[in-house]
């Protein structure tokens, strides 16, 4: 029997007709051959108190085996990106010899980890099968990435994809959703092992590489003091002086540091650096403050981010999917910060997939954090688009 997939996403005042009007559309687009194995759904969280029984009623309607989800500020389905309004997207699969393995965890959890066999024992999966995961934090609740960590520790080199809860401005204010069960904390996730489909991982941080490339000479924690043995503000100024006119206004506001995730490599392109957040230039001693750990050793070139960059960012990791051939479907998870935010048009990530993948099966929402691999390992991004492709196993 051959995977099947199908989606729908709508917009409606009240959440009890919008979840039958996705459920339904999605199970008829499904078709016959029973429930399907797997329902991941997600809806914006602004429905009243009745808001966290999303999950459980359409774990009810669809007959979902397994169902992960959880509030997101707004959601995206193969139609639209519904970034206002009160909306849900879902997405339904038959995953046939696909074990599917539900875990949550809490902070209490990470703490007491203790090696990677027991972070194989508390989710109850195995390294042996090759599992890939789909997971969904809590941005209160759960160090996401010390949980990743955990992660790439007990399962090397596997996926990792997901993205961070959002809609709510307070603790204990989303939903994460589990098969019949709400959790208001922690995160929630399933590892996908064996059977006839991959998940194939499409991370786009939209970012591009200006001035030379640095290496960290002196750092601690989140500070690089030096880079190639000089200040790092005077590395910075350096390179923000050679840039063009356009290139310096955009560095006032869209800079940022990427260090390379992979350093066993001879050349680095765009992708194979980590992004993250230029926090602040410290006068007193010219150094650097970054949403990261710095450490002496690491290879890193400043960065610029804008609409442009980050749609020939994503046009191209597509280009490259569709040698691959059109996928059975797909999750999307992207910052809140891109759709209208970003770009001067609607719909433009999910217009971008369709003219370059091709028609496809789709949900997903807008993040308070994005969770996909550069390079070996799993990471928590911000202002990325990471896809995860439901794609034929390769014979």
């Amino acid at each position: 029997m051959a995977p099947a997939f199908a989606s729908a996403s709508a917009t409606g005042p009240e959440l009890e007709p919008l979840l039958g009007e996705v459920a339904s559309r999605a199970l008829a687009a499904l078709g016959p051959g029973g429930p399907p194995d797997l329902a991941v759904l997600f809806a914006t969280p602004d429905f009243g108190p009745g808001s966290a029984g999303a999950g459980p009623r359409v774990a009810a309607l669809t007959g979902a085996r397994r169902l992960l989800g959880c509030s997101g500020g707004g959601v995206i389905g193969a139609e639209a990106e519904r970034e206002g309004g009160r909306s849900a997207a879902l997405l339904l699969g038959r995953l046939p010899g696909t074990e599917i393995l539900p875990f949550h965890l809490r902070q209490d959890d990470l703490v007491a980890f203790d090696g990677p066999e027991a972070v194989r024992r508390l989710l109850g999966v195995e390294e042996a099968g090759s599992p890939s995961f789909l997971l969904l934090p809590d941005p209160f609740s759960v160090d996401g990435d010390g949980l990743l960590a955990a992660l790439n520790e007990a399962f090397p080199g596997r996926p990792v994809m997901g993205g961070v809860a959002s809609g709510a401005h307070r603790p204990g204010g989303h939903a994460l959703w589990l098969d019949g069960e709400v959790h208001r904390e922690g995160a929630v996730g399933v590892a996908l092992r064996g059977g006839s489909v991959v998940l194939r991982p499409v991370v786009s941080q939209g970012c591009r590489p200006v001035g030379r490339r640095y290496a960290v000479t002196r750092a601690e924690g989140p500070r690089i003091h030096a880079l190639a043995g000089k200040p790092a503000a005077e590395a910075l100024k350096e390179t923000v002086a050679a840039l063009s006119e356009r290139d310096r206004a955009l560095a006032r506001t869209s800079l940022h540091l990427g260090r390379v995730a992979h350093e066993a490599r001879d050349e680095f392109r765009r992708g194979d650096f980590l992004i993250r957040n230029l926090v602040a230039i410290v006068p007193e001693d010219g150094s650097l403050v970054v949403g990261d750990h710095a450490r002496v050793g690491q290879t890193v070139q400043f960065q610029l981010r804008d609409a442009e960059t980050a749609a020939e960012d994503l046009a191209e990791l597509l280009g490259l999917e569709a040698a691959a051939g059109r996928p059975a479907a797909g999750l999307l998870f992207n910052c809140g910060g891109r759709g209208s935010h970003l770009f001067a048009e609607p719909d433009h990530d999910i217009s971008l997939l369709r003219s370059r993948l091709g028609e496809f099966p789709l949900a997903g929402f807008f993040c308070n954090g994005e969770i996909g691999p550069v390079g070996p390992r799993n990471f928590l991004h911000g202002f990325t688009a990471s896809l995860a492709l439901f794609a034929p196993r390769p014979a």
